[in-house]
């Protein structure tokens, strides 16, 4: 492991450490480049509708930016930094990743709500067939902007649910679009951290350990369509680059013949 793309600090209030204190981890352990990518500021028409943690706008600028800079500054000879952010698509926020994408390098989909029929909804509940269908919509509208380098945890729409023909439909749409619009596919190794912690695993009919995220069948198809992925720790403490759940992920990948790329374009 020598890079990693999807890293959240203490802003975002459910993680900790600053942008700092993950470029000093990654240089200990030998990367090449990482990406520093915490959840990002919603506007508030959106947010006042659901709970979520995450930095505010005023955070963004005065310390968010700020932090970033001060990594750079100071490690910019020993590591390649990418400044990003990690956020839902809302139609309605179209200007707003504009000038994010002035300020940073790249944007990673990470769409844990999404709005339909008057409604924001929660991924992480049990959705409908309808709901899952819109969540793809969602998601491949957002892939065709081309505001996004990577979507993570693309099969999160199932966190909740028996995997089925609805999930398989709407699966390879996202797939498809992905590789139709060159955004790279994240393997989360978060997602096995999390599953593991509240118990949300399970032995798939392969034989291999399944979780609510990374979901096999999901990443089959993956396979099937022959697109590359790229492993992703979704750190939220800098001790979490390179631990034991991320080489289970690396396990995961080459059990199920997964060509996993060692670093992304920006």
């Amino acid at each position: 492991m020598k890079t990693n793309y999807h890293t959240h600090t203490y802003l975002c209030k459910h993680a900790i450490g600053k942008p700092i204190d993950y470029v000093k981890k990654a240089i200990e352990l030998g990367y090449d480049e990482i990406a520093i990518t915490d959840h990002g500021p919603l506007i508030e028409e959106i947010i006042k509708n659901f709970y979520t943690r995450r930095m505010s706008y005023d955070q963004y600028y005065n310390n968010y930016l700020p932090d970033l800079a001060e990594a750079v500054n100071n490690y910019k000879d020993q590591i390649k930094i990418i400044k990003g952010l990690e956020i839902e698509y809302f139609e309605n926020m179209t200007l707003n990743y504009q000038e994010f994408l002035n300020d940073l390098d790249m944007l990673i989909i990470g769409q844990h709500y999404f709005y339909s029929n008057g409604t924001y909804h929660n991924v992480y509940n049990a959705l409908t067939d309808d709901e899952i269908k819109i969540y793809g919509q969602v998601v491949t509208q957002a892939m065709r902007t081309g505001f996004f380098k990577i979507i993570a945890h693309p099969e999160i729409f199932s966190y909740s649910r028996k995997w089925d023909n609805v999930c398989d439909e709407v699966a390879k749409k996202i797939i498809q679009t992905a590789k139709e619009c060159n955004v790279y596919i994240e393997l989360n190794v978060n997602g096995i951290r999390n599953c593991i912690e509240r118990k949300k695993f399970w032995k798939h009919e392969s034989g291999l350990m399944n979780y609510s995220y990374p979901r096999i069948e999901f990443f089959k198809l993956v396979k099937e369509a022959n697109i590359p992925v790229i492993i992703n720790d979704d750190a939220h403490s800098p001790e979490y680059l390179s631990d034991e759940y991320t080489k289970e992920c690396h396990k995961l990948a080459n059990e199920l013949g997964l060509t996993v790329l060692k670093r992304i374009d920006i």
